[in-house]
């Protein structure tokens, strides 16, 4: 199952058109989910690439 994200949904940009995707995502099997019910990705900001870095945090709670 895909974690659920928070942040830009466009985490990828050619720099040059103004075009944006979503191409990348983190996905857990559902039985993991069951144990970080609060679980999500996090796209954090562009830092000299043309991808966001992904990060996964499994306890909304100490972030």
């Amino acid at each position: 199952m895909e974690l659920e994200f928070k942040g830009s949904p466009h985490i990828w940009t050619n720099r040059h058109t103004g075009r944006h995707d979503r191409l990348d995502r983190a996905q857990a099997p559902p039985e993991r989910l069951y144990r970080f019910p609060k679980a999500f990705m996090l796209y954090e900001n562009h830092m000299g690439s043309d991808h966001r870095p992904i990060v996964v945090c499994l306890d909304a709670d100490n972030r």
